[in-house]
């Protein structure tokens, strides 16, 4: 009869009779009426669907149980299982997420539901408490499961190493296409975010058909096809004011070169003079792109050479064929692995700091030291 009178417990009574049970709770425990206090926020968590509402509830309401309190285990209980079942909704991807569930798996474990806590523990992936769980809780073929899960698992994960050692390996002594394969099959295993950018990385400097090379005195363009574009946009890139982009073409007959003007804006010369359509060169010849610039070509065997004699690009060499090609500064042969263009050095060589002498398949950003150059792949 004294609570009737207690000015904070009849507000209690009002707040549940208008459904407003937290208002209630708080209502009770100034009112000093734990147990009801605890009663409403009880009845909050069961009536709500929002489980965010659900746990707040139910941690609210065990301020107010006793842990000798016949309800204390089962809304502990209650409480393992909202936040075990907002994890699954959620995903844990966040630090106060495996906070949360953490806590919830130690409390379950503690009110002697092991199997529960299993499940807290198998959303964390912490796989030895899991283990530890399913065996005090005899799941036997949860704890199976486990064991071959883990297994599997183990060998993966010993495979994915495997693979970026091979990786790491293969890129360190040239074999970037070996490499390119381990790191792709690594890929398969675990979708690493760090190996897929070195990936990235590693497909975007391949030099496909086409090198540029910095020496110690000047640049030199390797090309892997049997005819070349010259012009500012061009397979050699030959820069000037009277320069179309696709200027002219040069390529490979059974006697010597086939210089070809590609309807160009300021027409092609060969020795001074303008030429219209195709003409056959033997030997050496000097190819006018227009007024300011000029390129000397020559065939060798069965590769063309190029040297721009005026322009922007002024001082610029370039070695073109589509089968192997021995280029002297380079102190190797020019191969093609896979349409990337690759070095085979005829004697030891380092790459980026490293010793080889196995064929370098070329990478942006490498460096190769023979015995007297040093060379820069652009």
């Amino acid at each position: 009869m004294k609570r009737f009178f207690n000015r904070s417990y009849r507000e209690a009574r009002k707040a549940e009779a208008r459904g407003e049970y937290r208002e209630a709770a708080e209502h009770y425990a100034v009112a000093d009426a734990p147990d009801e206090a605890a009663n409403a926020l009880l009845f909050l968590a069961a009536k709500s669907t929002d489980l965010g509402i659900r746990i707040s509830a139910y941690q609210d309401a065990l301020r107010w149980i006793d842990e000798n309190d016949l309800r204390y285990v089962t809304v502990q209980t209650a409480l393992g299982d909202s936040v075990i079942e907002r994890a699954q909704q959620d995903g844990v991807h966040e630090e106060h997420q495996r906070r949360a569930l953490r806590e919830a798996a130690k409390r379950l474990e503690e009110i002697s539901e092991p199997g529960k806590a299993a499940t807290a523990y198998e959303l964390l992936g912490d796989t030895e408490s899991l283990s530890r769980c399913l065996q005090e809780a005899g799941e036997v073929d949860r704890l199976e499961a486990l064991l071959n899960a883990t297994t599997e698992q183990a060998r993966e994960d010993q495979e994915f190493e495997r693979l970026a050692r091979e990786y790491r390996m293969s890129m360190k002594v040239g074999a970037r296409i070996e490499a390119k394969r381990a790191i792709q099959k690594a890929l398969t295993i675990k979708d690493d975010p760090g190996l897929r950018n070195q990936l990235r990385i590693l497909d975007e400097g391949l030099q496909r058909g086409r090198a540029r090379l910095s020496l110690a005195r000047r640049e030199l363009v390797v090309l892997w096809r049997p005819k070349v574009i010259l012009g500012r946009d061009g397979d050699l890139r030959v820069r000037g004011v009277s320069v179309s982009r696709q200027h002219t073409e040069v390529r490979k007959s059974e006697s010597g070169l086939e210089v070809q003007d590609l309807e160009s804006r300021n027409g092609t010369l060969i020795a001074g003079v303008p030429i219209s359509g195709t003409l056959e060169v033997k030997g050496e010849a000097v190819v006018g792109l227009g007024a300011d610039a000029s390129v000397r070509v020559s065939k060798s065997n069965a590769t063309i050479r190029f040297e721009v004699l005026s322009g922007l690009d002024r001082g610029l060499e370039a070695y073109a064929a589509d089968s192997p090609f021995d280029v002297e500064e380079l102190g190797g042969r020019i191969i093609s692995l896979e349409g990337c263009l690759s070095l085979r050095p005829a004697s030891k060589v380092r790459l980026n700091g490293e010793p080889t002498t196995a064929p370098i398949v070329l990478v942006q950003g490498d460096v190769i030291e023979t015995a007297s150059e040093r060379i820069e792949v652009q």
